[in-house]
């Protein structure tokens, strides 16, 4: 599994810097719970515009989702599906039209040249 800083960008790679030096016990395991909890959220803010937030992919599956009461837990499911799965159906057919795509001519015959 790859480190959590990896996985978290911009914020696990500024605490890391903020401990940078610090080897004793105490401060690698408090960086390390620190990482934790900013791996752990389930909306992310949006890069361009800080009013927006999104549902992060998979969050269903993190320590802070299975703490929230059943009701909220059904709220956030139907926001993540809305928000990953019908919002993406509704881009799809643009995607999978037949116009959008063209077969390229020989020497590749089996490549397609696709334009959006």
């Amino acid at each position: 599994s790859s480190p959590p800083w990896k996985r978290m960008g911009t914020s696990g790679i500024i605490l890391l810097k903020a401990f940078a030096g610090r080897d004793d016990a105490g401060s690698k395991a408090l960086c390390t719970a620190l990482l934790g909890l900013i791996d752990n959220v389930l909306l992310v803010q949006d890069f361009k515009d800080h009013q927006l937030y999104h549902p992060r992919i998979n969050a269903a599956a993190d320590y802070s989702f299975s703490k929230l009461p059943r009701a909220e837990q059904q709220a956030f499911k139907a926001l993540h599906d809305h928000y990953f799965y019908e919002q993406a159906m509704a881009r799809l057919p643009a995607l999978t039209a037949p116009s959008a795509c063209r077969r390229s001519q020989p020497p590749a015959p089996a490549a397609w040249s696709c334009t959006f």
